[in-house]
Formats: C-alpha cells, sequence, structure tokens
C-alpha cells in the first residue's frame, strides 16, 4: 500500500530531533522512518517522489488491518518514536427536519455486517475537488472522481473505514438494504466495468437492485 509522508506528517512528526544536546534539526529522512517501520514488520517496499511528496510503499501484512490507512500507520510510528499522534479534529451541526424524506437500513446479513450507519448530508454540489485533495489521493494512486467520491476515499484512507455517498432523491423509500447477491445479480461500478455477482459476495442494494459492493465500491 501507499502512504504520503505528507500526508502522515498531519497525524504524526516524522522527523526525529538530534541527540546532541542544544541540536533541534530535523535528523531521520523517509530512508530512516524505512528502516524503523520495516523493524516492526512493516516492510517498505519501496520509496518515490509524486508530484514533490514522498510516497512509502509498504507491505501490510494481513493481521495488521489497523495501518491499512494513515491514521494507523502514524499510530505505529508515533509507538516507535514515542511521540505524540495527533487525531484528526472535526465537527459538525445537526438539525432535526420535520417533513423531510428519512431513510432507513434493512440488514439481511447481520454475519457479514452487522452494523451500518447513514446520515444524511443536505446542500451539496458535486463538482470537482481543489487541488489539494487531488494531489493527496493520486499521490497514493487513488483516482480522482468528483467532490464527493473524493472525500469518502480521503476518509477511507485516512482512517480506514469504508464508506460511500447516495444520492437520497434515487433511492427508493430512502431505503438501503445490506445483504447477499442474488443468483445472476449484475453490477456496474464506478469504474465503469459491468460485472457478474457471486452470490457470496456482500452487497449494498435499494428495494430493487445492487447499487454497490459491500466495503469495495459503489
Amino acid at each position: 500500500m501507499k502512504f504520503s509522508c505528507g500526508w502522515l506528517a498531519e497525524y504524526v512528526d516524522l522527523q526525529e530531533k538530534a541527540p546532541v544536546k542544544g541540536k533541534q534539526e530535523a535528523t531521520a529522512p523517509a530512508e530512516e522512518l524505512a528502516r524503523q517501520l520495516t523493524s516492526v514488520g512493516l516492510s517498505v517496499e519501496g520509496i518515490e517522489v509524486v508530484d514533490g511528496d514522498t510516497v512509502l510503499d509498504v507491505e501490510i501484512t494481513s493481521n495488521r488491518p489497523d495501518c491499512m490507512n494513515h491514521l494507523g500507520l502514524a499510530r505505529e510510528i508515533a509507538v516507535k518514536r514515542g511521540t505524540t499522534l495527533r487525531p484528526p479534529a472535526f465537527s459538525f451541526t445537526e438539525s432535526l427536519s420535520v417533513g423531510r424524506p428519512r431513510t432507513s437500513v434493512k440488514i439481511e446479513d447481520g454475519e457479514g455486517c452487522p452494523r451500518f450507519n447513514l446520515r444524511i448530508i443536505r446542500g451539496v454540489q458535486v463538482g470537482p475537488s481543489p487541488a489539494w485533495l487531488v494531489r493527496r489521493l493520486e499521490a497514493i494512486g487513488s483516482r480522482s472522481i468528483n467532490n464527493v467520491v473524493d472525500a469518502t476515499n480521503y476518509c477511507l484512507w485516512e482512517s480506514g473505514q469504508p464508506m460511500h455517498a447516495y444520492d437520497l432523491a434515487r433511492l427508493p423509500g430512502g431505503e438501503l438494504v445490506v445483504r447477499r447477491a442474488r443468483a445472476g445479480e449484475k453490477l456496474t461500478t464506478l469504474d465503469g466495468k459491468e460485472r457478474a455477482l457471486d452470490p457470496e459476495v456482500l452487497v449494498i442494494a435499494d428495494r430493487a437492485r445492487a447499487i454497490g459492493l459491500a466495503g469495495i465500491m459503489g
């Protein structure tokens, strides 16, 4: 997996202070960071510079899903170096609307998905993402699509939490269903490919059809 050092630096100091008394200059380049990560079982397979950002290609083993995101890897760096982790701060304002459409979730496969949360966000205008967001996603190999899709992908690569945005006006009854794919069911995903779905695959659906591969792609 690819990790942006510019992104990681928002959550943890990537430069160590020199151990010499009175010296405050940073002494740990990307190579030293790569060595430290490799020493704790997170092997760095390569280092490259993408549009001015240093990008690490890190092999994340299946037993470390907590490190499959920038915040998780930053936490590991903070532990290794004995420094402070700076989780992202956020806030939002909720409003209770009367008479407006509501949403609901029906989970038919509790083993595959024990929990699914929804939140309605109004006043969103779909358009291009700001340049900084496009650069950050493309540095790690994620294609920019639009501001809404990019925002969900940013959260995924930041925190490891899969999410997807839906157009409430196009959800019959405002209902989402979490279930296994039906025999013969097909889905055209965000990459433009039509996929034949295996009945073992977990999907997110509206009342009529599948509209996303759960935790994989919309």
